[in-house]
């Protein structure tokens, strides 16, 4: 079953990379006004989606928040949603795979 939950996953992470909708990720002048109307909120959510979901480019993402935060602001909001991606992605791999590696016969370190 985790396998098959693998698959899935990773046809949505495909998926969602060649989705049109997604397609605004990719231009930091339309990134700018979702961060103009939602602030520093929407630059940790969309770096930790980012990070997780590996098809969204992260670069623009952080180009637009230097360009409207400012670069100090810019940078540490880029920062705690790349921290926070990441610690979710860790999460999920661990929730995810931990079973199926302590039932293999693989010696564990």
């Amino acid at each position: 079953m985790t396998v098959a939950t693998l698959g899935l996953i990773g046809l949505f992470a495909i998926k969602v990379g060649s989705l049109e909708i997604l397609g605004w990720l990719a231009e930091p002048e339309k990134l700018s006004g979702l961060i103009q109307f939602a602030g520093p909120v929407a630059v940790v959510v969309l770096l930790a989606l980012a990070v997780v979901v590996s098809p969204i480019p992260s670069g623009s993402i952080a180009m637009a928040a230097g360009a409207y935060l400012g670069t100090f602001e810019g940078g540490v909001y880029t920062a705690i949603g790349a921290v926070l991606g990441a610690t979710i992605a860790f999460s999920l791999s661990r929730w995810i795979g931990y079973r199926p590696l302590a039932n293999s016969s693989l010696p564990l370190a």
